[in-house]
């Protein structure tokens, strides 16, 4: 059954949801994929956003990479709220807890690879770190899985491209490309191009290092804590920054 877009207090009822052109969050059991946001005969991806991150904001995200000659098809990684978020991101990175948008992503990576069909996915800061660690367990399963399990032979038909990721470390196999901001303290601190002591990241991987600075800009609707988060996002992170339309 879909449902309406409800605002922010209510994202994690849609945790691991499918987002289309609509914005009605399609629950992944339900087995369909909704109407792609963009052109018909663009490049079709899976587009998982990152933390603090609503309905309404994805859709947003999501035009603007449709903007880039892409159909895209969002994987919505629910927000519980900053602090909630960050604690989930730690999880991620141990491989610990619970995460739907990571389930969603195993589940369309295997669909998609059982019927010969490629897959690329698109991560946003949290949204690396969910698809990371989605790739991260299938190799594991490929490791133990019988020769009945199809797309455990055909990983290397998947690519992802990151911006403003927040994993240091992806698995060989798929074909990656990831953007940095070098402005950008996310990647900084907590993805490939940091530069805290004692990380290594290690990565032989396609890594484009841009330089992009925005003016902050505020909606009327914008609360406090929307204006605040929305700063970093504008100027430096957000894909209105990694995806901007005039760029």
């Amino acid at each position: 059954m879909r449902v309406a877009p409800h605002p922010r207090r209510d994202s994690r009822a849609f945790d691991g949801y499918l987002i289309g052109r609509d914005g009605e969050p399609v629950a992944p059991e339900e087995q369909f994929l909704p109407n792609p946001v963009g052109k018909n005969g663009d490049e079709m991806v899976f587009y998982v956003n990152g933390i603090a991150t609503d309905l309404a904001k994805q859709m947003e995200d999501m035009e603007n990479i449709a903007a880039h000659g892409r159909q895209v098809v969002g994987v919505h990684n629910a927000t519980a709220g900053l602090v909630r978020d960050l604690a989930q991101c730690v999880g991620d990175k141990l491989g610990t807890g619970d995460n739907p948008a990571v389930s969603t992503v195993k589940s369309l990576i295997k669909t998609s690879l059982a019927t010969g069909t490629k897959v690329t996915l698109v991560g946003h800061s949290q949204g690396a770190l969910v698809c990371s660690r989605a790739l991260w367990e299938l190799q594991d399963e490929a490791a133990t899985c019988g020769p009945e399990e199809a797309w455990s032979d055909s990983i290397s038909d998947v690519k992802l491209e990151t911006a403003g990721g927040a994993a240091y470390t992806y698995p060989a196999g798929p074909s990656y490309h990831h953007i940095v901001n070098k402005y950008d303290i996310v990647p900084i601190i907590a993805g490939l191009g940091t530069c805290l002591p004692g990380i290594d990241p290690g990565t032989e991987q396609p890594l484009e290092v841009v330089s992009r600075v925005q003016a902050p800009y505020v909606k009327e609707s914008d609360s406090v804590y929307e204006m605040a988060m929305g700063l970093l996002d504008r100027t430096v992170h957000g894909t209105e920054v990694y995806y901007n339309r005039d760029s």
